[in-house]
């Protein structure tokens, strides 16, 4: 007798357990019928009065954003029209980033963007989105266009990192000194071997963009005139 009383304790506890590690798992609900407060049920309605309990209310957690990874932009590359457009784009990177005296860290910085990522976008590895050269063009202070814009002889000027250093100093000067200067470099021009090789002849007029960056570097000047 006492053998079947434990059996059935034990059977009693079993069930017992089974139904709480069960129970746990639900949702706690009150039914607005009769008011018992009970787990809800697997067929949804109420304990006592057999009446549907209220919907399940589930709480919808967004998705996190999704994170702007390299290999995420390898779908884009057939956007872009061939890879030397790709491989332009990491050097004009590379090169506006150097003429600030920016290393790849400190662009990483500024950016958000992952060193690594910078450094095979520079080398035309990989797929810049709009959404990362977005970031790098900020992080530069130029917009996107400098990004795409083929690089002119007076842009490569501009952006060498001697240049830029003189740029505070050459904004001083007034259209006198200017067009002296303007003169001299002029002079010199007229010994400097032209495009196919060939020593362009003294005297002779040559395309100098020298007027056009002296409207970059100090416009007031070429107001002057």
């Amino acid at each position: 007798m006492s053998e079947q009383n434990s059996t059935n304790g034990m059977n009693g506890t079993n069930g017992n357990k089974a139904i709480t590690d069960v129970d746990l798992d639900r949702e706690v609900i009150r039914c607005k019928t009769c008011g018992l407060v009970q787990y809800r049920t697997r067929t949804g309605n109420c304990r006592r009065c057999l009446r549907l309990l209220p919907p399940k209310v589930e709480f919808l957690i967004p998705p996190p954003e999704p994170q702007e990874l390299p290999g995420d932009d390898r779908q884009l590359f057939e956007k872009w029209p061939n890879r030397d457009t790709v491989e332009n784009i990491g050097q004009r990177i590379r090169q506006l980033r150097e003429s600030r005296g920016m290393t790849q860290s400190q662009l990483q910085a500024r950016s958000r963007v992952s060193r690594s990522y910078l450094s095979r976008i520079e080398s035309g590895q990989m797929t810049p989105s709009l959404g990362t050269l977005e970031k790098i063009s900020e992080a530069l202070g130029v917009g996107l266009n400098r990004f795409f814009v083929p690089e002119s002889n007076g842009e490569t000027l501009l952006e060498d990192p001697f240049i830029q250093g003189l740029r505070p100093f050459l904004r001083q000067l007034d259209w006198e000194q200017w067009q002296s200067i303007l003169k001299r470099l002029a002079a010199i021009s007229d010994h400097v071997s032209t495009g196919n090789g060939q020593v362009r002849p003294i005297g002779q007029p040559q395309p100098s963009r020298m007027e056009h960056l002296v409207r970059r570097i100090h416009p007031a000047a070429m107001s002057h005139r």
